[in-house]
C-alpha cells in the first residue's frame, strides 16, 4: 500500500472549516492538502508517526467492517487526528493555496486568473491573507507538537529510532517558537 497519495484531511472537511467555497476545483485544493501534509506536518510530527496516522486511516480492521483509527486501541491517534493534526492541516492548506489559486501556469507563463465579475487583490495583498494563514496553522503547529511531547507514551513514533533518517520532530533538532515575525 502506497501511504504516500493518503490525505489526512478531505476537501469537504476543508470547505466545512474554512473559506474554501464548493466551486473551487480539486486540482487546487489537493497540491495544497499535499504540501501541507507533506511538508508542514511532517516537520512538525515525523515520518514514522506521520506514516502511522495514514496506515491507521486507510487500513481496515479484521472484520472489514471499518478503518483502524476507530478501533478502541488507537483512540489516542484518532484524538491526535480529529483534535490537532485536522485544525493545523486546516489552516495549512489554506496557506498553501493562497498563491497558485491566483496564479497559474500557462503556456504564456504564470497568468492570474481574472474574471469580469471579480476584483482581484494586489499581490502583496495576497502575500498578507497567506501570512495570515500561516501564522494561523504555525499556532496549530506549535499546539501539536506540544500535545505529543506532553504525551509521548501514547505515540512512540514521534521517538522512533529508524532507518528513515527522520526520528520525529523533535524539538532538540529543530527551532520552534510561538512568535511569527
Amino acid at each position: 500500500m502506497n501511504l504516500h497519495n493518503v490525505y489526512l484531511i478531505s476537501e469537504s472537511v476543508l470547505k466545512k472549516r474554512s473559506l474554501i467555497t464548493d466551486p473551487t476545483l480539486s486540482v487546487y485544493i489537493k497540491p495544497a492538502i499535499e504540501c501541507a501534509q507533506k511538508i508542514g506536518l511532517r516537520g512538525i510530527i515525523g515520518d514514522c508517526l506521520l506514516e502511522k496516522l495514514q496506515y491507521l486511516v486507510v487500513t481496515k480492521n479484521e472484520e472489514g467492517t471499518g478503518i483502524l483509527i476507530n478501533e478502541d486501541e488507537y483512540v489516542h491517534y484518532k484524538e491526535l487526528l480529529n483534535n490537532y493534526v485536522t485544525d493545523y492541516l486546516c489552516y495549512a492548506t489554506m496557506s498553501e493555496v493562497v498563491i497558485p489559486y491566483r496564479d497559474k501556469m500557462r503556456n504564456a507563463g504564470i497568468v492570474n486568473t481574472v474574471d469580469n465579475n471579480y476584483q482581484q487583490p494586489a499581490f502583496s495583498e495576497v502575500q498578507y491573507v497567506k501570512r495570515y494563514w500561516n501564522d494561523n496553522a504555525q499556532y496549530y503547529g506549535t499546539r501539536l507538537r506540544e500535545y505529543i511531547v506532553t504525551n509521548k507514551e501514547w505515540y512512540p513514533e514521534y521517538d522512533c529510532d529508524c532507518e528513515c533518517g527522520n526520528n520525529g520532530g523533535k524539538l532538540d533538532k529543530t527551532y520552534h517558537s510561538g512568535i511569527v515575525i
